[in-house]
């Protein structure tokens, strides 16, 4: 590939991947009015009706939707296989997961959407949707960034940029990309050599004001030459002193191009025509290697067909006739019953009138009189159309829906009445099953999402920050992220209700069957760091066992928090040790010498006023003040502890 992209290249590559997807445009035009309740509906049209059909859609593809998405409602955990045996390791495994995770969802909350969900609902509508993730450490961090003094250490500089760092926006993007289907043409076109997409392009519209604050600013990249032209009729429009001049709310067609190596936007108006930007988004292991193409797909049903319009299935492709005649028998259901809310009547007409009227269309108009000649007598008109064919009908497409579309039991369908409980769940487990395949397509993907993450810290360069919702901060450097490029895993389980005593069950059965009790923390019970957990679990057994040192100490510091113990951990002075004989008294001294192994009581050799340390004898007074007794008053309150390592992601 040329060190640049040129725009005729760009064009041409569009053009020849929207003619290889004509048919996937009209594919995907048809899905996107099923789910938006959109699609046509063929009436009954007559002229003696007498009545306007009815169209009614019964809305069942978007209620399944919501129903197959609550099967992935459960936001995916990265979890990384651990660095090593050790302790140490251990943590450092756990930090990276807890990394990845806090990423992914920051990113959504500074994008304002939901990446994940958009993603799952448009790769169950349409078979595919996509996500990228790109480094953008020049937006997010820009102007400002500490610069190292001539005498500052390296250690006090990484303090300041760290520092710098934490108060910023996160240096790294991940965007949904929606399919957008029109009439004639769709938002998002990947290359594909086999299975692996190897190039991608996006096609949308962007108003003149975005364009103007993306792109008209120096950073990443080479600057656009073309909106110079741009620029100038903005500011026309804004005085509104030319008929050519632009609002800023005109739209723009803007095109995306990614490889392995570059990402390019480009304005492809024929009046603006030109590349915006054009950047090496490095992402790649180390400079010896091939980059990576930072756009991750994902896939719902599959069939490997190189066809695009048939490679990819909507999870209610082969529902979507059986939907249309559905719509079809309701709205003429729907026709009748309004025919027959009016009661009608035939009456009576002469023979003349019957002779010169034969043949005549009769026009029939609900609620009204209607005379049909040649008659002897007068009455309802019986307008029930109700037929065995359309019961039966109905019962057909409603077992076919089953069978395409979505089990009745995931909508809660009761079975027999005498179903045991147990035969409703094993029913809805296997309902389950049928989206396993798609759900392990998505880990796949979520994977490879997580792995990019990875590349942009290591394109980034140096330590990169992030806030988890508990507004906890987690940092991960480039060496850190190398170790863990190919030990992400991710997990989906499409389930429609998270059984906790099936879980709890599950686990115990895995523990006598003496599997890693991370594994068993991890995956089947859905904890997330099970390595501190077991940590916590050990630190409260020591704690609270009699034989335990620790347990002294939590002794000693609920003493001290109740006001019992002096608040003074460091070495005791003469003077301390003489306040304190004066406040325990003469007993208390008494009975530590005794303690100790030195007699009190003056036949062991030790005076009275025998002071520890070699100190002086105590005066007259200060023997005196002994019998005062402990020291009274407000006891000092006990300091916090400081925070630990992993409070701080450290």
């Amino acid at each position: 590939m040329a060190e640049h992209m040129s725009l005729e290249a760009l064009e041409n590559l569009y053009d020849q991947l929207k003619k290889a997807s004509i048919q996937r445009i009209k594919l995907d035009k048809e899905l996107d009015e099923l789910y938006f309740n959109e699609h046509a509906v063929e009436v009954v049209e007559s002229p003696v009706l007498g009545v306007e059909p009815e169209v009614l859609r019964m809305g069942r593809i978007p209620a399944s939707m919501n129903l197959i998405e609550g099967l992935f409602d459960e936001y995916p955990v990265y979890s990384l296989i651990p660095l090593g045996a050790g302790i140490n390791a251990m943590r450092l495994t756990e930090r990276g997961e807890k990394f990845l995770n806090s990423v992914v969802k920051q990113a959504e909350r500074e994008a304002r959407e939901d990446t994940y969900g958009l993603t799952v609902n448009e790769a169950l509508r349409f078979g595919r949707s996509f996500e990228v993730v790109l480094r953008s450490d020049h937006r997010a961090w820009g102007k400002g960034y500490p610069k190292q003094g001539e005498k500052q250490s390296a250690e006090s500089y990484n303090e300041d940029t760290d520092t710098y760092k934490k108060g910023r926006r996160l240096p790294i993007s991940i965007r949904y990309f929606p399919i957008e289907p029109t009439n004639n043409s769709i938002s998002v076109f990947p290359l594909m050599a086999g299975s692996e997409m190897i190039r991608f392009i996006r096609v949308y519209k962007m108003i003149a004001a975005e364009i103007l604050r993306r792109f008209d600013h120096k950073g990443q990249g080479r600057l656009p030459e073309n909106l110079a032209s741009l620029k100038e009729a903005i500011k026309k429009g804004e005085g509104r002193r030319h008929t050519s001049s632009v609002q800023l709310t005109d739209e723009f067609q803007i095109i995306e191009y990614y490889d392995q190596s570059v990402v390019v936007y480009a304005l492809m108006d024929d009046k603006y025509k030109g590349i915006l930007r054009e950047w090496k988004h490095e992402m790649k292991e180390d400079d010896e290697k091939e980059g990576e193409l930072p756009v991750t797909i994902f896939e719902g049903v599959l069939t490997g067909d190189r066809n695009p319009a048939k490679r990819w299935k909507s999870i209610y492709h082969d529902a979507r006739e059986v939907v249309l005649h559905e719509d079809r028998l309701a709205s003429r259901q729907a026709t009748n019953v309004r025919i027959n809310y009016y009661k009608s009547y035939f009456g009576l007409a002469d023979e003349a009138g019957a002779e010169s009227g034969k043949g005549d269309v009769i026009e029939f108009e609900p609620g009204k009189m209607t005379i049909l000649r040649g008659l002897k007598e007068f009455g309802a008109i019986n307008t029930e159309t109700a037929s065995k064919e359309a019961e039966l009908l109905g019962a057909k497409l409603e077992r076919m829906l089953e069978r395409h579309l979505l089990p009745s039991v995931l909508m809660g369908v009761q079975g027999a009445s005498d179903e045991p409980a147990w035969g409703t769940n094993l029913r809805i487990r296997q309902a389950e099953r049928r989206y396993k395949k798609i759900a392990d397509r998505f880990a796949a993907s979520r994977v490879e999402v997580g792995r990019h993450v990875l590349l942009a810290v290591i394109a980034i360069g140096e330590r990169v920050w992030t806030l988890d919702e508990d507004d906890i901060e987690w940092s991960l450097t480039p060496d850190e992220a190398k170790k863990m490029l190919n030990r992400i895993r991710v997990k989906i389980d499409p389930r429609t209700i998270i059984d906790r005593n099936a879980d709890v069950q599950a686990a115990q059965g895995q523990v006598e069957l003496g599997l890693p009790r991370r594994v068993i923390f991890e995956d089947t019970l859905g904890y997330e760091q099970p390595v501190e957990l077991m940590r916590e679990r050990i630190l409260e057994d020591l704690q609270f066992s009699p034989d335990s040192p620790l347990y002294q100490k939590t002794v000693e510091d609920i003493m001290r928090e109740a006001g019992l113990l002096d608040e003074q951990e460091q070495s005791a002075t003469d003077e301390d040790i003489q306040q304190a004989i004066a406040e325990i008294g003469p007993g208390g001294t008494q009975a530590i010498m005794e303690m100790i192994g030195i007699g009190g009581n003056g036949a062991g050799g030790a005076p009275v006023d025998f002071v520890p340390g070699g100190g002086r004898p105590m005066l007259p007074q200060e023997q005196a003040q002994m019998k005062t007794g402990r020291r009274q008053g407000r006891q000092p309150r006990p300091q916090k502890a400081p925070r630990s390592v992993r409070a701080t992601g450290g």
